[in-house]
This record gives structure tokens, sequence and C-alpha cells, in this order.
């Protein structure tokens, strides 16, 4: 549940400040059609980051470091980082293709 809600306070409230609360810009940010700023970068970089801060939970060292949420949380927040630099210098006004 705390990771859930570290999730939501990390990305949801910065898009609502953004991007506002019309149901399209909304309806584009859930299908990744919205061009990439600092803000969506933020967003998708914590989710990116969590997945990939799930990895070393299997490997099965038992250090504290490697309990539950921990590994997830510090993915999510580097993500976080990673992904507001990303959108904001290397992405910024870019739209994903998907086919």
């Amino acid at each position: 549940m705390l990771l859930a809600l570290h999730l939501a306070f990390l990305t949801t409230p910065p898009l609502f400040y953004v991007h506002g609360l019309e149901a399209s810009t909304w309806m584009r940010l859930a299908s990744l059609q919205q061009p990439i700023d600092e803000i969506f970068g933020l967003a998708l970089g914590a989710c990116l980051g969590a997945w990939i801060g799930a990895i070393p939970i299997p490997l099965d060292w038992d250090r504290d470091w490697q309990r539950w949420p921990v590994t997830v949380l510090c993915g999510a927040y580097a993500g976080a980082v990673i992904g507001k630099l990303a959108g904001g210098y290397l992405f910024k006004g870019m739209k994903m293709k998907i086919n």
C-alpha cells in the first residue's frame, strides 16, 4: 500500500498541476500520445524505474536493502529524476510512435 502511495504522489499531482483535468488530455496521456515534457518524463521514468528496481529482489541475498519495497522505491525515485531530465532535455516535444 505504501509503495502505491509513493508512486501515486510522485506521478499524479505534477501531472494534474501541469496538464489540468481535461479528459481529452488525460486520454492522450494514458495512450502515450501526449508530447513528452518534463512532467510526463517524470511519470514515465518513475514507473519504469520501479519496474527495473524490482530486479534485485529475487536474488535472495538476505540483505536489508533488498527487502520488498526498498529497491522498487529507490528505482522509482531514481527513474523519476532521470525521466524528468530526459523529458526536459533529450525527448522534449517528441511523441511516442506505437504501431
